[in-house]
């Protein structure tokens, strides 16, 4: 068996070692069920390294165990997979889950490369989507303005 990681089209990624704790553009290029035997089925996210360029094409995963069998851990998991749905594709808590509406989102990741038994190893601190923050940094473009706070009625329709 080749050393590397499993990814779930069946092929190994080549081992690395993890990358200098920073902020980093990324993708979500897969979200999955998987089954741990320990900690019962979890989600896991692979994301790929964008920018800066000496670290493209490299992989990131955060696992989410939303099935822990420790109370404590299964809340702050579950906790945890809520923030990332909501920072990443905008679904709050309790909402669907689609991979579709996740896949090929775009964020600055803030990973900390930290050592666990002995292993060096990366994980995702934070996350921001680069819509928003594109969209905030969008100058001289018209946004709508509240129409709560408008005296004006809303009026949606649409003459022909």
């Amino acid at each position: 068996m080749a050393l590397g990681t499993y990814v779930s089209d069946g092929t190994t990624a080549p081992s690395y070692p993890p990358i200098p704790s920073g902020l980093y553009t990324a993708r979500v290029t897969n979200i999955e069920a998987r089954e741990h035997s320990d900690y019962g089925e979890y989600i896991m996210v692979t994301w790929e390294i964008e920018s800066p360029e000496e670290y493209a094409t490299r992989w990131i995963w955060e696992r989410f165990y939303l099935n822990h069998p420790e109370p404590y851990k299964r809340k702050f998991a579950v906790g945890h997979y809520n923030d990332f749905l909501l920072q990443v594709a905008g679904i709050p808590a309790g909402g669907k889950d689609d991979p579709d509406l996740i896949l090929d989102k775009v964020c600055e990741l803030e990973i900390e490369a930290y050592t666990y038994k002995g292993r060096d190893q990366n994980k995702v601190k934070s996350r921001q989507s680069l819509g928003s923050a594109v969209l905030q940094q969008t100058a001289g473009v018209s946004l709508p303005h509240n129409s709560a706070a408008s005296s004006n009625p809303l009026n949606d329709e649409i003459l022909f």
